[in-house]
């Protein structure tokens, strides 16, 4: 005869659950009875959620497709080389500050020189200006 424990899935055999006497004298028979079975119950549930938790981490792992497809976008020996190599082409800090050197020199000569040209024009200007004013007011 099945009683209605095992039909919950408790199963008597299973494990012993001991139940202070003081418990199953303030319980009874049948109130100690219900309370295995609810403690057999919430194990059972447990042992659910458990397998539900480990079969949706199944399903987020990466699978071996999702890894090779990691591996090809990962970059090759060969590949973190020929970046290597057109680092070591690349131009440094020092390189730069050299090239800003030269271009201050280059700079400062060039603004020289724009002043020696503009102290001529004005010279030429003021060559001409006289030369205007003594033929037209100079007679």
């Amino acid at each position: 005869m099945v009683d209605k424990y095992q039909a919950m899935g408790y199963n008597k055999d299973m494990s012993v659950i001991a139940v202070p006497k003081t418990l199953r004298e303030k319980l009874g028979d049948d109130g100690v009875d219900d309370l295995i079975a609810v403690i057999s119950e919430v194990g059972l549930n447990n042992d659910f959620i458990i397998k539900a938790d480990i079969n949706a981490i199944r399903q987020e792992m990466a699978t071996k497709a999702d890894i090779n497809a990691i591996r090809q976008e990962m970059a090759t020996k060969a590949d973190i080389k020929a970046i290597r190599q057109e680092m070591a082409t690349m131009a440094t800090k020092e390189d730069l500050l050299k090239v800003e050197s030269k271009l201050s020199e280059r700079m400062t000569r060039i603004e020289g020189e724009l002043t020696l040209v503009k102290w001529m024009m004005g010279i030429m200007l003021a060559g001409v200006i006289s030369l205007v004013m003594k033929a037209f007011f100079m007679h």
